[in-house]
């Protein structure tokens, strides 16, 4: 990533899930070796202090900054939770400064605020788009859909990513530290291998109901 954010003329954004602490970690590691700043939106902010960890980037780390995207600050505004942008105000970055200096920024941000970042201006040719979730997501529609957007922009992707699922010797920890009476793998292809390493593994199909 710091590679790339090196070679990156202007703006380089990062799409990734927030909920993927550690890759929030890596991204604000490697824009500071690149000597850019970081910025997060308000979810990813949420989400890093919900951590309760001081570890974890967040507004007051150096070099990092915030960029609320559009729809985030309608569902400010809708819900009245203003504290949450009065909380942020001494590290808002806008979007004209995006603009006028894209090359200085990292934006780490999900997929759907690509667009906006094009049409503000920060995101252009002299940009790069960096995937940093599972490559399957791009062969469903919205993944289609982005990368449509990105090449009608002349925004080249890079894909960046290692799994953030756990091993078979972490899920062995946490199922002997919580001791449930029935393990249910969900979000997984190799569901039906389960049972080879838990003896109390269930297997239950997607949209089906059932009670422990």
């Amino acid at each position: 990533m710091a590679a790339t954010f090196r070679s990156t003329v202007g703006l380089a954004v990062v799409a990734a899930s927030a909920q993927n602490v550690d890759r929030l970690v890596t991204t604000y590691r490697a824009a500071r070796r690149a000597g850019r700043t970081l910025l997060i939106d308000l979810y990813a902010v949420a989400v890093a202090q919900a951590t309760g960890r001081a570890s974890i980037p967040q507004p007051g780390f150096p070099s990092l900054g915030v960029w609320i995207p559009q729809r985030q600050r309608v569902l400010v505004k809708e819900a009245a939770e203003f504290h949450r942008t009065d909380a942020v105000r001494p590290f808002r970055v806008f979007p004209e400064h995006l603009a006028a200096d894209p090359g200085r920024y990292v934006v780490f941000t999900g997929s759907s605020s690509v667009r906006e970042l094009i049409r503000n201006g920060g995101l252009a040719a002299d940009g790069t788009l960096v995937w940093s979730m599972w490559s399957g997501y791009l062969n469903e529609p919205s993944g289609v859909g982005l990368q449509r957007l990105l090449a009608g922009a002349d925004v080249p992707l890079v894909e960046h990513h290692t799994s953030g699922h756990a091993s078979v010797a972490d899920l062995r920890r946490m199922v002997q530290a919580i001791n449930p009476g029935a393990v249910v793998p969900i979000h997984t292809e190799g569901a039906a291998r389960f049972g080879r390493h838990f003896h109390n593994a269930v297997q239950h199909d997607d949209g089906e109901w059932w009670a422990a």
